[in-house]
């Protein structure tokens, strides 16, 4: 199997995983990359098995989303019809005005898989491509040599990310655990910097020991609930995930009270966390669960299988 792998410069980026993936599938596939959209007008496609691109996205103006104008041209604007040999692309985030706009030029274009990052918001904002598409499940992994247990726990409760008043709007579960929890004194927030602001932020090896200092990791799911990544970074590093809880955690394996934490938000907050702070025992066998279940399920080496095995059963 060889495939043609269309993608983006993003290196300046936090996040890793479009390239920890990639990676995993080029150990048990022939991958050739290209990062430059542009060149694709110049490329031969007779040697390659699958053509896949995982920066499909809605053209943007440049600037208008600061940090990431390397996805502002991306390769939406290219005629895929143009190109005889299968075709996939990868959605990630999915609200907004994209739904509509992308599965219209999806198939236009004629592309022939669609992969996708969240089960239910696509089944509920893609119905014409579901109808009229190949669709397949493509969730979130980690490489769990990298997210693991590291046998260091020094903080008690740590939350990453945003959960003040300037991600209220976007995350409402995350600013209801901040504003309950903020003032204990296990309590550890690391935020996220805004586009203005210089606050440190972990990345690459840091973040990963970060992540793995911590007894329990809380976060709560977006207003779209999303399983973003987070959802597998964290009970990877060995921490108890605590969270509010959305169907698709159910879909990817998670159960509470067995491998994570769900909060019942009808309920005192600091009252359930501090339960399981205090509960040495229990906390660390749930924690364990969930880490085995990242392992099982949600691997980059088992997600890379998958994707691949897919694509040979329908080309």
């Amino acid at each position: 199997m060889r495939i043609l792998w269309l993608t983006i410069d993003r290196s300046k980026r936090a996040a890793k995983h479009f390239d920890v993936f990639r990676k995993a599938v080029s150990k048990i596939a022939k991958v050739d990359v290209v990062k430059i959209p542009r060149k694709i007008c110049s490329l031969s496609f007779n040697a390659v098995d699958f053509v896949f691109c995982d920066a499909f996205e809605v053209r943007r103006r440049p600037g208008q989303v600061k940090g990431f104008d390397d996805t502002a041209f991306a390769y939406f604007d290219y005629d895929w019809s143009r190109i005889k040999k299968p075709r996939g692309i990868l959605l990630e985030d999915l609200h907004g005005e994209r739904p509509q706009e992308a599965s219209e030029k999806i198939l236009e274009y004629g592309i022939d898989f669609v992969f996708y990052r969240y089960a239910l918001p696509f089944k509920r904002d893609y119905p014409n491509l579901i109808s009229n598409s190949t669709c397949f499940w493509l969730p979130h992994s980690v490489d769990t040599a990298f997210f693991k247990d590291r046998g260091v726990r020094d903080k008690d409760v740590l939350f990453v990310g945003r959960g003040g008043e300037n991600g209220r709007w976007v995350y409402p579960y995350r600013y209801d655990i901040f504003q309950n929890l903020k003032d204990a004194a296990y309590f550890i927030h690391i935020p996220r910097p805004g586009d203005d602001e210089t606050n440190p932020w972990p990345v690459g090896e840091e973040y990963a020991k970060v992540l793995s200092s911590a007894k329990i990791c809380v976060t709560g799911g977006s207003r779209f609930n999303y399983p973003i990544l987070k959802y597998i970074e964290l009970p990877a590093s060995g921490a108890l995930l605590i969270s509010n809880w959305f169907e698709e955690l159910e879909m990817l394996g998670f159960n509470s009270g067995k491998n994570m934490v769900a909060l019942d938000f009808e309920k005192d907050l600091k009252e359930q966390v501090e339960t399981w702070l205090n509960n040495d025992l229990e906390r660390i066998q749930v924690a364990e669960e969930g880490r085995k279940l990242i392992e099982e399920r949600h691997s980059v080496e088992v997600r890379a299988k998958q994707f691949l095995n897919f694509i040979k059963t329908k080309i």
